[in-house]
């Protein structure tokens, strides 16, 4: 709805994205979580070394490639949000972004995935706002091997 003074959503739009190319590796890696940081708190995330515990058992995942990542940030009040973007000197610096309470950010790369290296694959998440702390989930979607040149 696009009328002024209405508190609806104008816009609503979807896709479908193929996640994978002839000529280079099929996405088979899907890394999710859901996370919480204080305000003022930061994480760092390795693409190299994505780790997780479900129902007890741990998991690493590597990517090689990313094709795809999804932060949303799960608060409903206004303040608290998240910042992503690329850590230090070995900042992986494809997708960076502000999300708000109910936003999500949202990168897809599906013909020539971003490449993942030792000197590049470090996200940094930082938690701003008033007070408490900020609940969010993240999806990366990627290969576990490296395409050809050019990828």
């Amino acid at each position: 709805d696009g009328t002024v003074g209405v508190a609806t959503r104008g816009l609503v739009s979807s896709a479908a994205y193929q996640l994978n190319n002839a000529s280079g590796p099929l996405a088979d890696q899907v890394w999710v979580s859901n996370r919480s940081l204080a305000v003022g708190a930061t994480e760092t995330l390795d693409l190299l070394s994505l780790t997780d515990t479900i129902q007890g058992a741990t998991g690493v995942q590597t990517m090689r490639q990313v094709r795809l990542v999804r932060v949303t940030n799960n608060e409903t009040i206004t303040g608290p949000r998240i910042v992503v973007g690329p850590s230090g000197a070995n900042g992986w610096g494809r997708v960076a972004g502000e999300v708000g309470p109910g936003g999500e950010l949202l990168a897809v790369q599906q013909t020539h995935a971003w490449g993942v290296t030792s000197g590049e694959c470090a996200v940094t998440i930082r938690a701003t706002g008033p007070t408490g702390s900020v609940g969010y989930s993240i999806v990366v979607v990627g290969t576990a091997t490296t395409g050809p040149a050019g990828y």
